[in-house]
């Protein structure tokens, strides 16, 4: 049995959740943005991040991966827009 104590003396902190698991186990933890419910993050065992970047229309372009040294950009998208209808021509 594992007892678990939590003392603040702020009333302003929040706990958003907490994860238990073995010491010889892998988890993968997964944060979406509550609106879109697009993913945002992708948390390791060792809770390294690998985070995801939208542009305005909800298309990913960017992919950064969490190290001991920082982000580094992994991916990176750029999507072609036209900027006439080429079916009227």
């Amino acid at each position: 049995m594992v007892q678990v104590s939590l003392n603040f003396d702020n009333p302003q902190v929040y706990i958003d959740d907490i994860k238990f698991n073995p010491k010889e186990s892998q988890t993968t933890c997964y944060v979406y943005d509550v609106k879109s419910l697009r993913l945002i993050t992708l948390f390791d065992d060792q809770h390294f991040g690998l985070y995801y970047q939208y542009n305005g229309e909800g298309q990913l372009v960017r992919k950064l991966i969490e190290t001991e040294r920082g982000l580094k950009v992994i991916t990176e998208t750029q999507y072609n827009l036209p900027k006439e209808n080429r079916d009227e021509l």
